[in-house]
């Protein structure tokens, strides 16, 4: 990335690398004018909020883009595209990404909740995507968690508990067998090949990527 490389528009206005070290460089020089090491902290705090809503605002603007791509299907395969055309290099960081503005916008996700990383977000969502849904006492659970760690713990006890089947679940079986609940009705969808997974690496990886990216329940 080069210095002049366009990062975001402020007022029309292109913010670009090199304002941001001159900010920085800015900063520096107060200080050692000043010697008012407030500001300087009070700097690193507001980068860090900046590091955290960038994820959430990428994630409602993947969801923005998946959502037209539904409607017009200007891409056949929509993180396909975002993978050649973007940064991001991961398949299921897309999915992942989308799923959390999704869960955002549906409002399943509380708005004390919803200023947290993405680190966390992410866990969170995929949680209520496989049909798991937190009494008041495990969101406040969740609020409380101060760290991924813990939030992994409270989320972890949360799954000990079965899906709810009002919402649409995919699970698959021991045989390979993949079924969709919704409403405490079970449909079959599909069929992956679990043996032959345990001896060739190419179907393994296949199958591994199609559950990670769907969260489908294992069984």
């Amino acid at each position: 990335m080069s210095a002049n490389t366009q990062l975001a528009l402020v007022n029309n206005e292109a913010l670009t690398k090199r304002d941001m070290f001159e900010a920085i460089d800015n900063v520096i020089v107060q200080l050692h004018q000043t010697g008012d090491l407030n500001k300087a902290t009070n700097v690193i705090n507001g980068l860090g909020e900046i590091e955290k809503v960038t994820g959430v605002v990428k994630a409602k603007l993947l969801w923005g883009m998946n959502e037209w791509n539904k409607i017009t299907k200007a891409q056949e395969d929509f993180p396909d595209h975002i993978l050649s055309t973007t940064s991001i290099q991961n398949r299921k960081t897309v999915l992942e990404y989308v799923n959390v503005w999704e869960q955002i916008e549906k409002e399943n996700i509380p708005k004390k909740i919803q200023d947290r990383a993405m680190r966390d977000l992410v866990p969170i969502s995929n949680m209520l995507s496989q049909g798991f849904e937190p009494s008041s006492k495990q969101w406040t659970d969740i609020h409380l968690s101060s760290n991924s760690s813990e939030l992994g713990e409270v989320i972890n006890k949360i799954k000990g508990k079965k899906p709810r089947k009002s919402g649409r679940t995919i699970t698959l079986e021991r045989d390979g067998s993949l079924y969709t609940w919704k409403n405490n009705i079970r449909k079959y969808v599909g069929f992956l090949d679990i043996k032959e997974a345990e001896t060739d690496e190419d179907v393994s990886k296949a199958i591994e990527r199609i559950i990670s990216g769907s969260q489908i329940i294992r069984k």
